[in-house]
């Protein structure tokens, strides 16, 4: 079992796959004080989620965070091609940005299904969900044009964009009433 990093090693991390030691830093800081609200339980569907949830402002602060991540990714070289360090500092980023969009959904589950599904009075096919959260919230999960761009690649050279898309559904169905 690997212990959790303290954020001084996980910017050393990211500085070692050749990510530069401010923008490993700066990204890391980011990440670690991007701070959500626990879900809330119990008061139902309906009527929630549109205003004074926080879904928006917490949106438009995680936006950057995603921007950044995969331009950080962007700057290694395919994943086939990485070294070891290279390689180290890739999960990590997919990793953490996995992590911060099951936090954000898991926070905002029944705010994002409100939005998406008009205050639930239209029934949408969960690719759909994805596909309109994906315009809705850019940077939360790929636009299908960043899908697209990925698909081109081989498995060995792909980082994942779409385990954002897991994570989104996966809070999506988690809960009682957004699931059923």
């Amino acid at each position: 079992m690997q212990l959790p990093m303290t954020l001084k090693e996980r910017s050393r991390l990211l500085a070692a796959g050749g990510l530069g030691e401010t923008a490993s830093r700066d990204w890391v800081r980011t990440l670690a004080e991007f701070k959500l609200p626990p879900p809330k339980q119990g008061d139902g569907l309906k009527g929630g989620g549109l205003k004074g949830d926080g879904l928006e402002a917490d949106a438009a602060r995680v936006r950057p965070i995603f921007a950044t991540g995969w331009e950080l990714l962007g700057r290694l070289p395919l994943r086939s091609q990485r070294s070891a360090a290279e390689k180290r500092a890739g999960a990590s980023i997919v990793t953490d940005m996995a992590d911060l969009c099951w936090r954000f959904c898991r926070a905002h589950r029944r705010a994002l299904y409100n939005r998406l599904t008009a205050d639930l009075t239209r029934a949408v096919r969960v690719d759909h969900l994805a596909w309109q959260a994906a315009e809705l919230w850019p940077g939360l999960l790929p636009s299908r044009r960043e899908v697209e761009q990925e698909s081109t690649r081989m498995q060995k050279d792909k980082d994942g964009r779409e385990i954002n898309q897991g994570m989104f559904i996966g809070q999506m169905l988690s809960d009682r009433e957004t699931g059923t």
